[in-house]
C-alpha cells in the first residue's frame, strides 16, 4: 500500500515522503520556478514545465512504475491554493478543492 507523508509546506512548495512498504523517495512540487514549475523525485527532475502565463494545472508522471499525478492551483497573491496529489488513481494527500 503506497503512502504520502506531507514533510514540507511552503507558498509555492510541497515535499512529501513516499513509501510502499519497501520502497521510499522523496517527491517535490517547486512553484518558484522564474517561469516553470518543476516535479522532482530524489532530487531529480522528472518534470519541469514553461509557465508562461500562469502555472500550469496538472503534472503526469511515474514513480515506482505507477501512474501519478499532480494537481495544483494557484492564488493571485501566489500562494497554493489547492493542491492533490494522487498515485494509481488513489489520492494520498488533498488541501483545497480543485
Amino acid at each position: 500500500m503506497t503512502k504520502a507523508k506531507l514533510t514540507q509546506s511552503g507558498r509555492l512548495v510541497r515535499e512529501w515522503e513516499i513509501t510502499d512498504g519497501s520502497r521510499f523517495c522523496r517527491l517535490i512540487y517547486n512553484g518558484n520556478g522564474i517561469g516553470f514549475e518543476s516535479v522532482l523525485i530524489d532530487n531529480q527532475t522528472i518534470k519541469k514545465t514553461r509557465s508562461w502565463f500562469w502555472y500550469v494545472p496538472r503534472f503526469d508522471f511515474e514513480i515506482y512504475d505507477m501512474s501519478a499525478v499532480i494537481e495544483v492551483r494557484v492564488w493571485p497573491w501566489l500562494a497554493i491554493r489547492a493542491i492533490h496529489l494522487r498515485i494509481s488513481d488513489k489520492i494520498l494527500h488533498q488541501e483545497g478543492t480543485l
